[in-house]
């Protein structure tokens, strides 16, 4: 399955937490929280000879591991007067962003197993 599983897993995560920050948008004080996925790259001396036809494609082998880093928001944005930080705009943008990573993940892991019934069935 690949990288998609876990980053599934991140995106539910990431989307959680932006479906917090807009839950609290009117709770006075509340301080927005960043949810980013981070991907590594793998080892670059580990080359499989993969060709590509633009160097700055995405190899198989240039990603290694992902993972969800969590931080608030820079502390100067006060986007209302009781002091939250929250743009509902811009949370539902990201909030929209992730989806469609999450959806796109989850239709990787459907064809691939897909696939996988389709071999084990011999069909």
């Amino acid at each position: 399955m690949g990288i998609h599983p876990t980053v599934a897993q991140l995106r539910s995560s990431q989307i959680a937490i932006q479906s917090g920050n807009i839950f609290n948008i009117e709770t006075p004080q509340y301080r927005t929280l960043e949810a980013q996925l981070n991907f590594y790259p793998s080892n670059p001396g580990l080359s499989r000879d993969l060709s590509v036809s633009d160097k700055r494609h995405i190899t198989q082998n240039q990603i290694a591991d992902v993972e969800l880093s969590i931080a608030f928001k820079n502390p100067g944005d006060t986007a209302s007067e009781n002091g939250n930080d929250v743009s509902l705009a811009l949370e539902q943008a990201k909030l929209a962003q992730s989806m469609a990573g999450y959806n796109i993940s989850i239709s990787l892991i459907r064809e691939r197993l897909s696939m996988l019934d389709k071999v084990i069935s011999g069909r």
